[in-house]
């Protein structure tokens, strides 16, 4: 019988911060049917260490990237970049950690056509891996080769703050990011008010072919970035603000969720929520051309609230009209990170529960990993806990 079969990173969040890989299968004819864990496996320090981003390889290997308590500190708040690739049966095939004299980290990874890999973060350094910074934090790119190589490095930013949570390969061959900025210098174009979305497309060796900046006079942020089927980009996160970029928005802070062309110039945007906090984390377009849109939502008149933050799914269409939006959780606080679309059109997504009730059932204790497969219209069909009786958050999911 044909399974269909999901990987999870799953990261423990307590006084020792260990990085879990799990392997989970589900028979597609029997949907509620989920198996034990196939493997697990823990990586980093006996400090703090936390995974954020995930990528698939040939044969199913695993790429991990985050960030790692340095050697020999004595702050568990001053890392560096921390990468490792797993085999299929849940091996560590090699790891490395890379950055400066200061804090350095690791947001996203993706693996690139030639074999290699792009790494996206920040960075605090101006010494060791690190060749040059524009103020305090930058952006820090890194691509290394088939072989695990370093071919480049690079920085981005200006005299203030940047952050980087998500990279992708595009068709073109190049990279694009996204996160946030506080800049208005160096590479930064322009600031329309305290923190703004930055968006940047690199060529394929890594030179900025364009940038653009989004938002209003309040704090805007991105942390999901895809290419679209005519090769321009759908972004989301959050915005605080009520002007500029920002049109019709809610009370506090706001789903952003917007539409690009090729060359950067928004198409469209949407602001998604209700009176209280929503945050976006992850997007995919979808088979129709639409798009589907998780994070979390506090607001208590966006669907029917279970408690406190509560999963939110949103379905838009193509122009950004809201097709359908469900909401995930109990009594406590669950929050969504990363969804994808599963091959009959419906969505797997993860994230973390505090809650023993509602839609939540065998929860452990503290925050539990919590994975929910809907139908393509967003109706719960299963969900399962996973963890112990620390805190645990996933941030990351992908097919095998």
């Amino acid at each position: 019988m044909k399974k269909l079969t999901y990987l999870w990173t799953l990261l423990i969040l307590a006084a020792l911060v260990i990085t879990l890989i799990f392997v989970i299968p589900f028979e597609r004819s029997n949907p509620k049917s989920v198996s034990s864990v196939e493997w697990q496996l823990h990586l980093g320090t006996m400090f703090r260490d936390i995974g954020y981003g995930l990528s698939i390889l040939d044969e199913n290997r695993v790429l991990v990237a985050g960030w790692t308590t340095k050697e020999n500190s004595e702050f568990t708040d001053d890392q560096d970049v921390y990468l490792a690739e797993i085999s299929s049966a849940g091996g560590l095939l090699w790891e490395r950690r890379l950055g400066g004299s200061k804090s350095d980290g690791a947001s996203g990874i993706c693996s690139t056509k030639d074999g290699g890999i792009i790494v996206v973060g920040s960075t605090w350094s101006t010494d060791g891996d690190v060749t040059n910074n524009h103020g305090q934090q930058d952006v820090w790119v890194l691509k290394f080769n088939k072989n695990r190589d370093l071919e480049w490095e690079k920085t981005f930013g200006g005299s203030d703050v940047e952050t980087a949570f998500d990279v992708q390969q595009v068709s073109d061959g190049g990279y694009i990011f996204v996160g946030y900025t506080k800049s208005q210098d160096g590479d930064v174009g322009e600031n329309h008010g305290q923190e703004d979305i930055w968006i940047v497309k690199l060529s394929e060796s890594g030179e900025i072919e364009w940038e653009r900046t989004f938002g209003g006079s309040s704090w805007d942020n991105a942390y999901s970035v895809c290419e679209t089927h005519d090769k321009g980009y759908i972004v989301v996160g959050f915005t605080f603000s009520d002007d500029g970029d920002v049109k019709e928005k809610h009370e506090s802070a706001d789903y952003w969720v917007l539409r690009l062309n090729n060359n950067g110039e928004m198409l469209w945007q949407k602001c998604l929520g209700g009176n209280n906090w929503d945050q976006a984390f992850s997007v995919v377009e979808t088979d129709d051309k639409g798009f589907a849109v998780l994070g979390t939502t506090w607001s208590d008149n966006v669907d029917e609230s279970r408690g406190a933050g509560d999963y939110w799914l949103v379905k838009l269409s193509e122009t950004g009209e809201i097709k359908w939006s469900k909401r995930f959780g109990g009594s406590n606080d669950d929050i969504g990170t990363e969804i994808l679309q599963t091959e009959d059109k419906g969505f797997i997504i993860c994230g973390a529960t505090w809650s023993y009730d509602g839609d939540v059932s065998g929860k452990h204790g503290g925050s539990d990993y919590w994975v929910v497969k809907t139908d393509s219209q967003g109706n719960l069909q299963w969900q399962t806990c996973l963890g112990d009786d620390m805190d645990e958050i996933a941030y990351a999911i992908q097919k095998v």
